[in-house]
């Protein structure tokens, strides 16, 4: 019986520790999608095509630069001159 008692309590911390984390995900993506005024892109590295692939953006990055998809952030990429 104490046995069953501490699963569940186990099972219930681990679910209310989700729970928590999931919602503070879900703000801070929240703050950059509607709030941040700078554009934001998330990207990954394709490590067998040596390619960056968009993930995600802001709103303010979608609207100002109109990039969607991986071939709109790739025009973009081909397009942009960074200066050092």
């Amino acid at each position: 019986m104490l046995l069953l008692v501490i699963k569940s309590h186990n099972e219930d911390s681990i679910k209310r520790e989700l729970f928590f984390r999931t919602r503070k995900q879900n703000l801070w993506e929240s703050i950059i999608e509607d709030f941040l005024p700078i554009s934001l892109f998330v990207v990954k590295l394709d490590k067998i095509t040596q390619r960056i692939e968009f993930v995600q953006a802001n709103k303010c990055a979608k609207k100002k630069l109109k990039i969607h998809s991986d071939d709109e952030l790739q025009r973009f990429l081909d397009s942009t001159r960074i200066e050092i």
